[in-house]
């Protein structure tokens, strides 16, 4: 058992794989998590249009620190407030603050730069405000030892070095092993002649003297600090076999790292990826690592870095709230039917929840609200709710769900996306839009060539259909922006979606 806040937490291992809840079978554009506690983050994605700059907002607040990662094999970059205006830390390698990456941190998200917008890729960011559970400072390195006071003892610590020399990869440790940090960018472990980090204290962290540590005399470094007590953090063993690891709580986001072998890679999951899909900072994705999220923590595959058998894991998770939910959330699903959308929800026990609000959008950033149900109460039974739009908006609706206490504290449900954008003749629909592996397609039942294309036209598949409903396997495509073209002797219409 662990203690978090005073609640005894049961981190032990399950061996069979829970189900991974989830609230749609879109993916959520943005995910804001308020919870009992001070943090403020948001987690979500964006797709790059190719452009000299791109604005993420409607997070709620201003950020301080920026983690993003590209969906392909590309670095990750972080960007604190504490760094120069418009630049970030590549974490690929020994380097100096880059520009261009996250230009500047906004009322109300951040703007991505253009070489943090490349059209089609999708990228993945975490975005945190500076409050009582996330400190965001400098230190200057020196040739005495020195103590940073944040009033508490650090779960977990990100230091990026500005001058670019072999000590300033950017370093990640977690508590119990803060003496010998990672580097995000590999798989070696720094020793004690690269630490930037001596010890975390019971309010803080302690700095070595430069000379023969990873600290140079003078040069700035910019943290990011993590208030282990109102984080789930914990350790699991590893087995070799799917694992589900339970804390009692729906994660945002999780970090994982070998302990018995630091040789090994960090790796990251986010509540927005794909389902199955996790990364290391500077890699692609992988389906076998982090592999999924539940309602009461996470699973693992069967990668050697996350589930080596015998194996000590320790993860680092900030999760959606600090308690007992106030709504188990089965399912959230949105049908076009003669022009409205049909809405319907489920939940499989409710706690002192008081209503439900369906906020809508035409681009999955900025959201009003089109209408209010009052929840049934306190249950532990499956409850079912329903809500019509009469009044879609054109193009793509992205939906989702404010699931409001009787406290008035909130939570969202992921988003998903109607699509009522006006189809040639009615010749042709798809779904889901964006998709992750199967793509459903609704024609007139006449024999039909049917091709999907990359975004510079060039023809990646094609096949024949004769039936009005078809399915295409999309999951070996990479993520990104691709057209579907359909084509029979009297109709020929291209269709955009987004693989996720």
């Amino acid at each position: 058992m662990k203690q978090f806040g005073g609640i005894a937490v049961d981190t032990t291992i399950n061996a069979t794989i829970m189900t991974n809840l989830k609230c749609s079978i879109f993916y959520a554009m943005m995910f804001l998590s308020i919870s009992a506690n001070a943090l403020r983050q948001a987690v979500g994605h964006y797709t790059g249009n190719g452009g000299a700059s791109k604005a993420i907002s409607g997070l709620g607040f201003q950020p301080e620190a920026v983690l993003v990662k590209p969906a392909n094999a590309s670095s990750s970059f972080i960007s604190t407030s504490t760094m120069s205006a418009g630049k970030s830390k590549v974490l690929s390698s020994a380097n100096v603050p880059a520009s261009n990456y996250v230009n500047s941190f906004d009322a109300d998200g951040f703007t991505a730069g253009s070489s943090a917008n490349a059209s089609g890729i999708i990228y993945y960011y975490v975005a945190l405000d500076a409050d009582g559970d996330i400190s965001v400072g400098t230190y200057t390195g020196s040739t005495s030892a020195q103590t940073m006071n944040l009033g508490y003892r650090p779960g977990m610590l990100w230091v990026l070095g500005e001058a670019g020399d072999w000590n300033d990869y950017g370093n990640i440790s977690m508590d119990g092993w803060d003496n010998i940090p990672d580097a995000f960018s590999s798989a070696s472990t720094l020793d004690a002649s690269s630490a930037s980090v001596s010890s975390y204290t019971a309010t803080g962290f302690t700095v070595p003297a430069s000379g023969s540590s990873g600290v140079d005399d003078g040069s700035k470094y910019n943290y990011v600090a993590f208030k282990g007590s109102t984080a789930y953090t914990g350790t699991y063993a590893g087995n070799g076999s799917a694992t589900t690891i339970n804390y009692g709580a729906t994660p945002d986001w999780v970090i994982v790292k070998d302990i018995t072998d630091l040789n090994n890679n960090l790796w990251f999951k986010d509540y927005d990826m794909p389902a199955t899909t996790s990364y290391t900072f500077i890699n692609g994705p992988s389906t076998i690592a982090i592999n999924g999220i539940t309602s009461t923590g996470f699973t693992v595959g069967v990668q050697g870095e996350v589930n080596t058998s015998g194996h000590t894991m320790q993860y680092f998770s900030f999760a959606t709230t600090t308690g007992t939910l106030p709504v188990d959330l089965l399912s959230f699903t949105g049908l076009k039917n003669d022009g409205v959308t049909n809405f319907s929800w489920k939940t499989a026990s409710e706690i002192n929840s008081d209503h439900y609000v369906i906020e809508r959008s035409s681009d999955g950033i900025h959201y009003e609200s089109i209408g209010r149900v009052e929840a049934l109460g306190n249950s532990s039974s499956v409850l079912s709710y329903s809500f019509t739009d009469e009044h879609p908006l054109p193009g793509n609706n992205y939906c989702r769900l404010k699931i409001v206490d009787k406290d008035e504290s909130f939570e969202f449900s992921k988003t998903i996306v109607i699509d009522f954008t006006e189809k040639e003749n009615n010749k042709i629909s798809l779904y889901p839009n964006p998709v992750y592996d199967v793509l459903s397609l609704l024609t007139d039942g006449s024999a039909s060539k049917v091709k999907i294309l990359n975004i510079n036209s060039q023809t990646l598949f094609e096949t024949n259909i004769q039936s009005a409903k078809s399915q295409i396997d999309v999951s070996k495509l990479p993520q990104g922006i691709y057209l579907l073209r359909f084509e029979n002797e009297n109709n020929a219409q291209t269709v955009k979606f987004v693989k996720e």
